[in-house]
């Protein structure tokens, strides 16, 4: 069953791939969605979606992450590779299926939830259908060919459910089935190609399930830490503010999700790698790579923030439409998270959980859903979206500084190659040039759905030109390499 993983590069298209079908299932159904239902009905199944998310994320512990890790390092071992999947995965239809009975109970004590019972009940069938998904057997093989395949499909199939079934406000909804459909659809391709893979669960040793439930915990807080900061805001807007400020926020986070999702690509592929170099002693091989995923999100996020800060409005109004104006600003400023989050997934992701150390990941997320609570309550009754947005950003930099600390003697030995100097030109360059084209086009442009896009698609090719051809001028170390590979 075994086969050679194959090479970082081809897992990074792979990972990217997927990460560009990401970028464009809402870039094709988000302005229809939003201009559908509109901010309260959207809004309404955005809320359903985090509630969710936070569901799924008790009933599968902290095992997509560990589940990784632990496949990863017995990958080369049919039989005891068989095991560990079989006991994660009983472990895990365990803790789902009394995740979801406390759920269901919820549905009918909890007032905000049974004001549509119906919804909540269609976007959490994933819930059961991850359980035995084993999504995470799949990385830890490496396996990133099947898994953008896998994930496109359904996408694929979501959006044209939504084409056909989403016509009204009333028809909410049906965005919702959509969306369970494209987050639980891909756990049924998963379970019958593992037992494929695997020749069955069975093989007539003891499952003993149990053994893993301690590691499991500890990235189990590592996800509750996360999720305070990266759903509960959507929640709490929920209940704090109403269903239009979610619309908001959702609208204003959508971009980032998406940048955030490219620039976490590379990390992706390289959390096996670099656990088992980290297991063979290949320390040199470890920090070159952890060195180059440093230069990727130098060289992507920065840029992919900048963009997103200077063009919030033209992208809302494109994609959402005048009636979402009110998520202009909070898109603006929740932009700076995308180089936040980039960083904080290498030395979180990359460095500290590879070698052992997820306990100090735990940590310093653990203050960054602190920081996001406290900012949460203090500022969404007051400020409703942007608000959430003041405390994402807060609990960004407080993970990152965190793990900053941790990792102070180390760092110098990764960056240090790293020409920061020469990126932070190129992105002032590239900026000033995007804004000259905005405010050039603004003049002659109509202030219609074809001049938003002929804006926001001028200025981004502007910027992607002037910044490449200014680290190529001086000579940035990583760019210039990428090139000459190219060439070989």
């Amino acid at each position: 069953m075994s086969s050679k993983p194959h090479s970082i590069t081809y897992n990074f298209i792979m990972n990217a791939a997927l990460s560009i079908s990401t970028f464009l299932y809402p870039l094709i159904t988000y302005p229809y969605v939003t201009r559908t239902l509109g901010a309260e009905y959207y809004g309404k199944v955005i809320f359903a979606s985090y509630v969710v998310n936070w569901v799924t994320m008790f009933a599968q512990l902290g095992i997509p992450t560990y589940g990784i890790r632990a496949c990863a390092a017995c990958r080369n071992d049919e039989a005891k590779l068989r095991k560990t999947v079989r006991e994660i995965l009983t472990l895990n239809v365990i803790t789902a299926a009394l995740v979801y009975a406390v759920f269901f109970l919820c549905g009918f004590l909890v007032p905000r939830f049974r004001e549509d019972p119906g919804l909540f009940l269609i976007v959490s069938v994933p819930v059961l259908l991850n359980a035995v998904g084993a999504d995470w057997f799949f990385k830890g093989l490496e396996e990133y060919g099947y898994v953008t395949f896998r994930d496109t499909l359904f996408r694929i199939l979501s959006i044209v459910l939504i084409f056909l079934l989403v016509h009204t406000e009333q028809d909410y909804r049906f965005y919702g089935l959509a969306i369970a459909v494209a987050g639980g659809g891909p756990a049924v391709l998963n379970f019958l190609n593992a037992r494929k893979k695997l020749g069955g669960f069975r093989d007539g040793t003891r499952t003993d399930w149990l053994q893993h439930f301690r590691p499991v915990l500890t990235f189990f807080m590592l996800s509750v830490a996360i999720s305070i900061y990266t759903s509960m805001d959507v929640v709490m807007l929920g209940f704090l503010s109403g269903d239009t400020q979610v619309g908001y926020y959702g609208a204003a986070t959508r971009m980032k999700g998406i940048a955030v999702s490219f620039v976490t690509a590379l990390g992706g592929v390289l959390m096996p790698r670099v656990s088992n170099y980290l297991a063979e002693g290949r320390k040199e091989e470890f920090r070159d790579l952890v060195t180059k995923n440093f230069a990727f999100v130098f060289l992507i996020a920065a840029p992919m923030a900048l963009y997103c800060t200077g063009m919030a409005d033209q992208v809302i109004l494109l994609l959402s439409g005048e009636r979402f104006g009110g998520a202009i600003m909070p898109m603006r400023a929740i932009s700076v998270t995308i180089l936040l989050i980039g960083l904080s997934n290498v030395t979180g992701m990359q460095i500290l959980v590879p070698s052992g150390r997820e306990r100090l990941t735990t940590v310093s997320t653990v203050w960054g859903a602190v920081v996001n609570l406290i900012v949460n309550l203090a500022l969404i009754p007051r400020m409703g979206a942007m608000g959430a947005v003041t405390g994402t950003i807060m609990a960004e930099a407080a993970v990152l500084l965190v793990q900053i600390c941790f990792l102070k003697d180390e760092l110098p030995i990764f960056l240090k190659s790293i020409e920061i100097w020469k990126i932070v030109l190129a992105n002032a360059a590239a900026f000033l040039a995007a804004l000259g084209i905005r405010q050039f086009m603004h003049m002659d442009v109509p202030a219609n759905v074809t001049g938003y896009f002929m804006r926001v698609c001028s200025s981004g090719l502007v910027f992607c030109a002037v910044y490449g051809a200014v680290l190529l001028a001086l000579n940035e170390k990583y760019t210039t390499f990428l090139i000459r590979r190219r060439q070989v």
